[in-house]
């Protein structure tokens, strides 16, 4: 019998690395969690699902974000 593990997650932050003013969009968001996720040596089989509301969201940031490490933030979407 084949060994096969998996699991899911539900929430996956990390902090933007682009300079404000650009448009975020959910779909740069799945491609950038795609990469994050297949850097890991022992993860080869990546499948991300998630809602067409979510690939076509998108937001204007005109502002620096806090940095993810400081413990407060703000809330791009409701």
């Amino acid at each position: 019998m084949e060994n096969r593990l998996s699991f899911g997650i539900g929430c996956f932050h990390f902090g933007i690395k682009k300079t404000p003013p650009f448009e975020f969009k959910g779909s740069e968001y799945i491609k950038e969690l795609r990469t994050a996720l297949q850097s890991i040596s022992n993860i080869d089989n990546v499948n991300i699902r998630c809602d067409d509301g979510f690939k076509n969201w998108s937001i204007d940031l005109t502002q620096e974000l806090p940095n993810i490490r400081g413990g407060k933030g703000q809330r791009l979407f409701s």
